[in-house]
């Protein structure tokens, strides 16, 4: 942002429907095409009105952390099969906890 420049003021009608649509698992990319915006911008306006990542699973919104959608049950053409999850509990969903110690020693 340029020297002096003040920051974007988002309308709290616009915030309190990105925030609605978050809290029904819609992905950044759907909020944006639902309200008729860019991603950039939802990505921007969350970012500045504390809209976090959290894992629907452990509950962490830790910004550091990396987070997937990921897919319950292997219907992967189900776009309600999925869920927001913490890359470390997307892992052990996946069984991946439990096969790293063999793929280290060259099995799996």
């Amino acid at each position: 942002m340029p020297r002096g420049q003040k920051p974007k003021i988002y309308d709290l009608a616009l915030v309190q429907a990105v925030a609605r649509l978050y809290a029904q698992n819609k992905t950044q990319a759907e909020i944006a095409a639902a309200l008729g915006r860019s991603q950039k911008v939802i990505w921007n306006l969350m970012r500045r009105h504390g809209l976090v990542d959290r894992c629907d699973v452990c509950g962490t919104t830790e910004p550091g952390k990396h987070y997937d959608w990921a897919n319950l049950t292997g219907r992967y053409e189900d776009v309600n099969d999925y869920k927001r999850m913490c890359r470390s509990c997307h892992f052990k969903h996946d069984g991946l906890i439990k096969n790293i110690p063999a793929m280290r020693k060259g099995g799996a």
